[in-house]
């Protein structure tokens, strides 16, 4: 099985998408790869937490399944 972490987020453009992509990372993204877009520890340890209390940015993973 194939994962792959794709961080999205809150587009507020007009007739856009409610999420949309920004990056993808095809292992688990770390902390350091993640702070810049306002992850603490915490949560990037805890990725499945969605939408971190109304941040802009979250992470949402895909696994294929053969």
């Amino acid at each position: 099985m194939k994962t792959v972490w794709v961080l999205m987020y809150v587009n507020n453009d007009y007739n856009q998408p409610e999420k949309a992509f920004e990056k993808l990372w095809w292992h688990k993204p770390t902390y350091s790869e993640l702070k810049k877009y306002g992850f603490t520890e915490e949560d990037a340890k805890n990725l499945v937490k969605p939408n971190r209390g109304g941040a802009m940015y979250w992470v949402e993973s895909f696994t294929e399944n053969n």
